[in-house]
């Protein structure tokens, strides 16, 4: 499991274990501790998930049952809460959803007032000002993307967010597919509304649960192209890839036996050749040579005249330069 996530991914997101409810008893502190770390120490960005799920039932029911009529009280706790885990993985989490399926769950919410949500994204700002802020929620690109009401509700939710001055970075979209696929050019229109309002966006528990298999890939490859093609979409992560490991096992890019299925075969193929460049170049009468290539890191090897020299580089937004100095053959 470790060797194929570490060949195929390079971020992550854990399922249960930093979810309020679990994390503040030992079994799930210690599995999300030891596995923070593990993935810190292999280079994964890491995504916090969630800091806030405002409905009384995904908290430990003693949280009712002390908070229910004492809203300054339910936001002390959050807060508390929200330093407490965000300043424990400082440093070592890209971002973090902040509040999760806030539009069908703001019971919290509701009782401690319309400051609430701005106040738990200046929290987590303020614990770990380098980690960037998302919310995350459902249906918004899934089941054909059709609740208008619920796209309304975030449009709104930015906009009063933004006069209250909430270190808000990104918009987390949940992406759990079923039998209602939603068309490639209704993906795109749902993206470019939300990108309308100067936010990040990303993908964040996608899902493909449909039986048929080739269907399946299909939808994979016509979804991730539309994911890879926005510009405001700055990743995309799978909700598990094993069978023997997840929560929607039909989804799995792998079966139980480790044999991979179609989707996880059209993963590979976008991911690390479609997608992925590699090419052999000479310089020019200078020794220069350009090329426009897929951001991200890359391995630069240079042969001349007998000599054989590797550098690595990172290409970005900006593009890059690299200068490679070769010993004097004369």
């Amino acid at each position: 499991y470790q060797q194929t996530f570490l060949t195929l991914f390079n971020m992550a997101s854990l399922e249960g274990a930093m979810k309020p409810m679990y994390w503040h008893t030992p079994r799930y502190r210690d599995l999300a501790d030891r596995s923070v770390q593990w993935l810190f120490d292999h280079n994964i960005m890491i995504r916090g998930h969630t800091l806030v799920w405002p409905e009384w039932h995904r908290y430990d029911t003693s949280v009712k049952a002390r908070f229910e009529n004492k809203p300054h009280d339910l936001q002390d706790y959050l807060l508390t809460h929200i330093q407490e885990q965000v300043q424990t993985y400082a440093g070592k989490m890209v971002c973090y959803d902040v509040v999760n399926e806030l539009y069908l769950g703001d019971q919290m919410q509701t009782l401690i007032g319309d400051h609430a949500v701005a106040q738990w994204l200046k929290a987590t700002k303020q614990a770990d000002p380098q980690t960037q802020t998302y919310l995350n929620d459902n249906r918004l690109i899934a089941a054909g993307a059709q609740d208008q009401l619920r796209i309304e509700y975030y449009e709104k939710l930015f906009s009063e967010l933004k006069l209250q001055n909430a270190p808000l970075d990104g918009m987390g979209l949940q992406g759990h597919f079923g039998s209602q696929l939603t068309p490639p050019d209704r993906l795109l229109q749902i993206l470019d509304r939300l990108a309308a309002h100067q936010l990040k966006i990303q993908v964040t528990e996608f899902t493909v649960d449909v039986m048929d298999q080739a269907l399946q890939a299909d939808y994979t490859r016509d979804a991730l192209t539309v994911f890879f093609s926005h510009p405001a979409m700055n990743a995309v992560t799978l909700w598990g890839f094993w069978e023997g490991q997840m929560y929607y096992k039909q989804a799995a890019l792998f079966d139980k036996h480790w044999q991979i299925k179609p989707n996880g075969k059209v993963y590979q193929d976008l991911v690390f050749k479609q997608w992925w460049t590699d090419e052999q170049r000479s310089t020019d009468a200078d020794g220069q040579v350009q090329l426009r290539g897929f951001k991200g890191d890359y391995q630069i090897t240079v042969i001349h005249n007998g000599q054989r020299v590797q550098r690595t580089m990172n290409l970005g937004d900006a593009g890059s330069v690299l200068v490679i100095g070769l010993k004097d053959q004369h």
